[in-house]
């Protein structure tokens, strides 16, 4: 009765259901068999799902679960019929009844052990399969079945694929489908811990792949993902995975992770593809991050280039034009990041926009453009404010306030820094707001006059080194706090401190600060009444550092060496001859000394350039030095290879051998056309190349380079630059072209004698031979009255400075004055005199 009511079309289930509970509720009574009760509920199912009844169908499991759910050995049988209307009831959207009827299925591993139990379990009594829970071993019918099945369910789990895999990818679907996604990610780990030999494990592996980046969960996808690339290389899936990896490595700040990924990645990958834009992206945006400024220059100019509408072009730009900034390139970074901001104005859509404008007034504040600067770091401020960069922006503001000279403006800001970073647990950012304070506050002298406050850098000194001890400004906080310490009378504590931070230095690498460490201990330790024979003697044998450790060792005597050469600069300021020759001297013996003792290879760069440095600029023989360069790039590593690059340079330009000279040319031109250089590399090897073509006496080389130097707009040698092309000009005889730029020499630069005495000497010259009459005044005329004016105005000047200016600029003035004196006794001028009476008469 109860399947003829569920088979009407349409079914009455409510009728059906009265039959049905009535049969499960007397089944021992009315001896109904199992494959009645699975024949009705099959037909009760399927009437559920016809007509959309899916509470109806799961109310009715719930109240009869006891009744329906057989021993798993015999519920097995009936797994092909849960599996099909679990499936039609998921299709049909009735989740819960789906569920409902997948719970009925018996496990394999569970119905795999009820057979085995019952099969080693047989009795010679005659039993009721149905009934009982014995089975005789002679019955004909149920023993083979019970064989079969139990066959069947360990083929099922050789095969991988065991029917509750159906039941567990639709419950990891359902969990996404529902927005729980961490729940299908949980469901498809399990599947591909417990079932690995499943036929649709690429399927399973790549969803786990996928809803563990959806999640955040980076190492799992990582790990993940590389197996699915190992086990599944001609997946179609493949390309998807590897951008499902480097997307959620590189957005959740695992660069390091990122960075090795993206570089195994990116040789297989065709350009031009979506491929290769998202890894390019992610290994020169990694670089960035990680602070390789100058290996992420290329990925990321190439990107940018290559894929100027990828989906990652806005974050592409930006690490760009910022890569510039932290490269020191500031004219390149300004026009780039000003570039950005007005192709992305809308701050809504460009999150980078307030690391944008930290950035341009970082390039305005290293430019010396304080108003700009400001001007960008009040927008952080009024229109950012909470953004990462904020307490970032107080400590620029504090710098820039400080260059501008308010200095209570400067603490005010350093000061809003430590407490924002403090609660944000920004230590990096604080522990940098606590060294400024102490650099600013601690200052020894201010307008030339000592500080009266000094004693107030003293409160962050001690909180820092409370708090903030792990701080790479550690040691800038132990060197700029000393002279606050030594004032309130705690030098002791300070030069203690400054002692186990080169002692830990000592035990590093690569350590730059060392030297400023060193310097400063040095410094202060004569200050407390020691001599300067007293810090050797003490640096020499300098607690926590080893007397094997060569590297230190090398740094403390360059230590003694500085002191000895500030005691020599002071006895030539003196004009003591005996203590010019006895520091002199004792330089000489120690650097002797310490290219006996340490061995090129021994040394660290640093030391090593430090070394080449010393020699090739204070010794007699600077020749002496290149084999410290020679081991630098050797080595080839980036840090200080443009430095000794420089350095052996400028030591063979010196030389009058062609060959070190063509050497030097080769080196400079390499270092200045490589686009790796910094601007500032850029602009020295261009100014040494004009140099070296001058002593050459290549004249077009000379204007040519010159040129070049004024075109791009460099600017550390400007003024010698711009004489040498003058001069450059005169040796050609272009005589007019040499007028011209000797003339605006003198005026551009009268307050650099070096640079204005000779361009003035020569263009009064010049302007006398070849310079053209103005308004009736010849051109001798008008080059003597430029010299005149310039001698007049610079007569108490050069009383005052006469004694102690170099010798070639005493002789430049000298020569200059005698050529103006000269033309006067001729009478082929009008003197400034004359010229003077003439306008009184007038």
């Amino acid at each position: 009765m109860a399947i003829c009511h569920f088979k009407l079309d349409p079914p009455k289930l409510l009728e059906g259901i009265k039959y049905f509970e009535v049969a499960l509720k007397n089944k021992e009574k009315l001896h109904v068999p199992d494959s009645a009760i699975v024949s009705a509920f099959k037909d009760f199912a399927s009437a559920c799902i016809k007509q959309n009844k899916e509470q109806t169908l799961v109310d009715f499991i719930n109240a009869n679960r006891a009744v329906i759910t057989l021993d798993p050995y015999k519920m097995y049988r009936f797994t092909p019929f849960f599996m099909k209307y679990g499936a039609q009831a998921f299709n049909k959207h009735m989740v819960k009844g789906a569920f409902a009827l997948y719970a009925l299925m018996p496990g394999t591993l569970e119905t795999k052990d009820d057979l085995t139990v019952r099969l080693n379990s047989l009795s010679g009594f005659k039993g009721d399969v149905v009934r009982d829970y014995f089975l005789n071993k002679n019955d004909s019918v149920s023993i083979p079945l019970l064989k079969a099945d139990l066959a069947h369910v360990k083929a099922e789990i050789r095969s991988g694929d065991p029917h509750e895999l159906v039941a567990l990818k639709q419950l990891a679907y359902l969990h996404e489908d529902e927005g729980y996604v961490r729940g299908a990610f949980g469901v498809y780990e399990m599947l591909e811990f417990y079932y690995p030999k499943s036929k649709k494990r690429e399927d399973n592996l790549y969803n786990l792949v996928r809803t563990s980046s959806l999640i955040g969960e980076v190492l799992k996808t990582e790990k993940y993902g590389h197996l699915f690339l190992k086990d599944f290389p001609k997946s179609e899936y493949r390309e998807s995975v590897k951008q499902m990896m480097l997307i959620s490595l590189f957005y959740s700040g695992e660069y390091e992770t990122a960075l090795k990924v993206a570089e195994k990645f990116l040789p297989t990958l065709s350009e031009n593809t979506k491929q290769h834009d998202l890894c390019l992206h992610v290994y020169g945006g990694s670089l960035y991050y990680l602070g390789r400024y100058f290996d992420a220059y290329k990925p990321l100019i190439k990107h940018v280039k290559m894929y100027p509408k990828s989906d990652y072009k806005m974050a592409a730009r930006y690490f760009e034009a910022s890569n510039y900034s932290r490269m020191q390139d500031w004219p390149k970074a300004a026009e780039k990041l000003d570039k950005f901001l007005a192709d992305f104005p809308d701050p809504s859509t460009n999150i980078y926009t307030p690391f944008a404008l930290y950035d341009r007034a970082q390039t305005h504040f290293s430019e010396q453009e304080y108003k700009e600067a400001v001007e960008k770091l009040d927008r952080i401020e009024k229109e950012f404010s909470g953004s990462a960069v904020e307490d970032m922006a107080y400590n620029l503001r504090g710098d820039v306030l400080r260059a501008s000279h308010d200095l209570e403006g400067s603490e005010k800001y350093y000061r809003k820094a430590l407490a924002l970073a403090k609660r944000r647990e920004n230590r990096i950012v604080a522990a940098e707001a606590l060294y400024k304070l102490v650099a600013l506050l601690g200052v020894e002298k201010i307008d030339k006059k000592p500080n009266p406050h000094i004693t107030k850098a003293v409160e962050p000194y001690d909180e820092f080194w409370k708090d903030y001890q792990d701080s790479a400004y550690k040691v800038q906080v132990a060197a700029a706090g000393t002279p606050a310490l030594m004032a309130a009378k705690r030098g002791d504590e300070a030069l203690a401190n400054l002692a186990s931070v080169i002692a830990e230095l000592a035990k590093k690498e690569q350590a730059p600060g060392m030297e400023a460490a060193i310097n400063t201990y040095g410094k202060y330790y004569l200050q407390a009444g020691h001599t300067a024979e007293e810090l050797k003697n003490h640096f020499e044998n300098f607690k926590g550092i080893d007397a094997g450790d060569v590297r230190a060792q090398a740094l403390l005597r360059i230590a003694i060496i500085g002191v000895y050469e500030d005691l020599l600069k002071k006895a030539k300021k003196e004009k003591n001859q005996d203590l010019v020759d006895k520091y002199s001297t004792k330089i000489k013996v120690m650097f002797q000394h310490m290219d006996r003792k340490f061995k090129p290879s021994d040394l660290s760069d640093f030391i090593l350039i430090k070394l080449a440095n010393f020699i090739s600029t204070k010794l007699e023989n600077p020749r002496q030095a290149l084999k410290y360069y020679d081991e630098i790039l050797k080595r080839g590593k980036k840090q200080f290879r443009t430095r000794a690059q420089f350095g052996r340079a400028g030591i063979l330009a010196k030389s009058d051998k062609k060959s070190d000279q063509d050497s030097a040319l080769k080196t400079l031109l390499a270092v200045r056309d490589n686009k790796d250089s910094s601007r500032k590399v850029r602009d020295s090897a261009t100014s040494q190349l004009v140099d070296l073509y001058y002593k050459q006496q290549n004249w077009d080389k000379v204007i040519e380079e010159a040129r070049r130097y004024s075109r791009d707009r460099y600017k550390q040698k400007k003024a010698e630059v711009a004489l040498k092309l003058a001069q450059a000009y005169d040796q050609k005889g272009s005589k007019l072209e040499a007028l011209s730029a000797f003339g605006l020499l003198a005026d551009r630069y009268k307050s650099r004698w070096a640079v204005s005495l000779p361009a003035l000497y020569r263009y009064c010259e010049l302007s006398a031979e070849v310079g053209k009459s103005v308004k009736g005044k010849s051109g001798k005329q008008i080059g003597y009255e430029k010299a005149a004016k310039f001698l007049r105005g610079t007569r108490k000047a050069y009383k005052d400075n006469k004694l102690t200016m170099p010798e070639e600029t005493r002789a430049a003035y000298e020569k200059l004055q005698k050529l103006v004196k000269k033309w006067e006794a001729s009478g082929s001028v009008r003197t400034l005199e004359q010229i003077e009476k003439d306008r009184q008469n007038q």
